[in-house]
């Protein structure tokens, strides 16, 4: 089917023509920032113990770089991402309104197909897919998508700044104030060294079942999965109630407002994220408990201080404009981006390719992802100039209309 011949009132992927560009350049700006974060995590963070990584020969910058990821990426970025899915879902709901159209049940197969995606990625390549996660909580936002907005900002706000010190809130009393206990951190330190072994001796079938085990235990058995979730969540509701108000169309008008809320946004980012990096060493696990909303508020701040300063440098002129232009293709072809970034974890970093894990720590993470992402600039402009869609956006439109969707021919995006 051609989707430029399709019927006014039928509903179809988004064509290249309709889509919002300033969209797109966030979309791509987030993804740097997920794999620079994912990049950190899964080659330093989850498979190498103190000892390790005070041994490598990088070890003094990679204490710089690991203090500047926390600070500036960690948290922000999954959040634009997260937000910017709320959006994409508020913006579909209302050209489907705008046709007389139905929404829910093509969105439901739009999710489950991702679920689907999400579990493959999560088994095949990499524990720390999130992409099943988004497809679950799409269906809690079929839920809430009539709520009225004041209700959703208020339930946004309560699960973004209180989740995580609800759910940490017992285990850090049950240890006492002195936070875990030696034997525990033994336990982790044993755990770490267990990973690495897998994943760096292990075969791939040994690497697929390591991915289950992880992804189990992260989210259900440690209950990572009761915090991040509503994290999730509460950003999908902050991009509900942006889309539903048509702000992405009409950024343009919203730029006094952004400029007096940016210094605000910068400052309690600033707070909150001094926080997360130091502020709460030497604290005990009450008032760790106590300071996890001003350090989840850190975040957001910081998150939208990003998306608030990409808003006024692309209104700025053409030349901004077309710098940051530069990203959209890669957020147009965001999922096969992602998907990318994980089967080159396992090529670079497992045993069954070259077999990096364990040799880099933060400072080469820093490196390896401005090349990767570098790469995927380059290559998703000459995709996306041939192409109307990236190779894993086709096969998720296609299985999500069930019939196949056109890939030869490309049309530019407008802006907002």
């Amino acid at each position: 089917m051609d989707i430029t011949s399709a019927k006014p009132d039928a509903l179809h992927p988004v064509s290249t023509h309709e889509r919002i560009d300033l969209i797109d350049v966030v979309r791509g700006f987030a993804l740097f920032g997920v794999l620079l974060a994912n990049l950190v995590w899964l080659t330093t963070d989850e498979v190498l113990t103190d000892h390790r990584i005070a041994q490598l020969p990088t070890a003094p910058l990679d204490r710089i770089a690991k203090q500047l990821v926390v600070f500036f990426v960690d948290g922000k970025f999954y959040t634009l991402f997260s937000f910017l899915f709320g959006l994409g879902f508020a913006i579909q709901l209302s050209r489907a309104a705008e046709r007389g159209r139905a929404v829910v049940a093509i969105y439901a197969r739009r999710v489950t197909v991702l679920a689907v995606i999400g579990v493959l990625h999560l088994v095949l390549l990499w524990y720390g897919d999130i992409l099943l996660m988004y497809a679950l909580l799409g269906f809690a936002l079929l839920a809430v998508r009539h709520w009225d907005g004041r209700v959703l900002i208020i339930l946004a706000l309560a699960l973004a700044l209180f989740a995580r010190a609800a759910v940490e809130a017992y285990p850090r009393i049950a240890h006492g104030p002195s936070g875990p206990s030696a034997d525990a951190q033994a336990v982790a330190a044993a755990e770490k060294e267990q990973r690495l072994a897998v994943f760096d001796d292990g075969s791939y079938r040994d690497i697929v079942r390591e991915n289950i085990r992880i992804a189990h235990g992260d989210l259900v058995a440690r209950g990572i999965g009761l915090f991040l979730l509503p994290q999730i969540f509460s950003r999908f509701l902050f991009g509900l109630y942006v889309g539903r108000r048509r702000w992405a169309e009409r950024s343009v008008d919203l730029l006094p407002m952004v400029r007096r809320v940016l210094p605000w946004t910068v400052a309690l980012g600033v707070i909150g994220n001094y926080l997360k990096t130091n502020g709460q060493v030497g604290l005990d696990s009450y008032w760790v408990i106590a300071s996890n909303p001003i350090v989840e508020a850190g975040v957001l701040a910081m998150s939208f201080s990003y998306l608030s300063a990409i808003v006024l440098l692309f209104h700025r002129g053409p030349r901004w404009r077309e710098r940051l232009g530069r990203l959209a293709p890669v957020g147009r072809m965001a999922l096969t981006n992602y998907l990318t970034h994980s089967v080159l974890y396992v090529v670079l970093f497992t045993g069954v390719g070259f077999g990096l894990y364990g040799a880099i720590g933060p400072a080469l993470c820093v490196v390896f992802s401005v090349a990767i992402f570098g790469a995927q600039i380059a290559f998703s402009r000459w995709w996306l100039a041939r192409y109307c869609f990236g190779p894993a956006e086709w096969l998720w439109r296609t299985l999500t209309y069930g019939q196949l969707q056109p890939m030869r021919g490309t049309a530019t995006a407008v802006t907002a």
